[in-house]
């Protein structure tokens, strides 16, 4: 889960937008805006509560975890619910870049 943590704080160090991509996308593109800068700050967010739960789950459940299917198909949905934010930020940092460049 600490994979999580790195490419979040790589993204908010060095993925930030060109200063105006707001404005302009919003006055182009009201959409594309909407869904790149409306959802951008509950995806980010969902990183920590979901890294935060993973852990929870891996301190709290212990060797429960090994032998518990709840627990395990528990842990497993939350393992992949974080790498699908992981990719839902990539896919919008993606999208900014190409925008940015075209």
């Amino acid at each position: 889960l600490f994979v999580t943590l790195l490419p979040t704080i790589f993204i908010h160090l060095y993925g930030l937008p060109r200063p105006g991509l707001a404005q302009w996308l919003q006055t182009h593109n009201p959409d594309a805006y909407q869904v790149l800068f409306g959802m951008y700050r509950a995806v980010d967010l969902s990183h920590f509560v979901l890294a935060l739960l993973g852990i929870g789950l891996l301190w709290g459940l212990g060797d429960k975890l090994r032998t518990s299917r709840v627990a395990q198909k528990a842990f497993v949905v939350v393992l992949l619910l974080t790498f699908f934010g992981i990719s839902v930020t990539l896919g919008f940092h993606s999208t900014l870049v190409r925008i940015q460049i075209g």
